[in-house]
């Protein structure tokens, strides 16, 4: 069903502060709405949908860590790091076997869920950094069950994770995203995506949860 334009709610996530964000994620659902209605636009213009979130520079340092060093970046940067040690202590040999053993440990290791971590400082950056937004008809009723499509989804599904970082805050619930087996196997990948929540897109996995 087509929406009309002025059914469509608009908000800017990334004006919560804080500390609105994170008490958000433990409100009543009357009390998180009046919230959200307080910053949400109802005739959005363009400059509403492209307007860029402006970071302080070492948030923005810290957003651009957690991706250098997490995901996607670390398929790049552990290498670097790894020679870089390895050339400091005059052997690289040494250094891939260690880091080979740490990475293996970290494949293997439980990464459990937790959904405090959906709502902490470092997750409103990574909001920050994407300027995320939402536009939306109407929110989702937390006692039905849902199957949310999020297209495009790529190597790095950027919108599906903040999407998942922003709904604990947003909706008063969490939801699990599915992952590619692969995906959920590589070391710091696997932690940081099941951290948030994502789950093996297998059809046990998600039939489970």
């Amino acid at each position: 069903m087509t929406k009309k334009k002025d059914t469509v709610n608009f908000l800017d996530v990334t004006s919560f502060s804080y500390k609105e964000f994170h008490e958000m994620a433990s409100m009543s659902g009357s009390d998180r709405n009046k919230a959200i209605k307080a910053k949400t636009i109802m005739n959005c213009t363009n400059s509403d949908y492209t307007k860029v979130t402006k970071m302080k520079f070492k948030e923005e340092v810290i957003a651009m860590c957690m991706f250098l060093f997490g995901v996607p970046g670390a398929v790049f940067s552990i290498p670097v790091i790894v020679i870089a040690v390895g050339l400091f202590i005059g052997d690289i040999g040494r250094a891939a076997v260690v880091a080979a053993v740490i990475l293996a440990s970290l494949a293997i290791m439980p990464a459990p869920f937790l959904e405090k971590t959906l709502s902490s400082w470092y997750a409103l950056q990574i909001l920050r950094y994407f300027s995320f937004k939402a536009a939306f008809a109407e929110q989702l009723d937390a006692n039905k069950p849902y199957i949310l499509v999020a297209p495009p989804h790529g190597v790095f599904p950027f919108g599906n994770i903040v999407t998942m970082i922003a709904f604990p805050s947003l909706m008063g619930y969490s939801f699990r995203g599915l992952a590619a087996s692969a995906a959920l196997r590589l070391p710091i990948f696997r932690q940081i995506l099941c951290t948030i929540g994502a789950i093996d897109a297998s059809r046990k996995s998600a039939t489970k949860v």
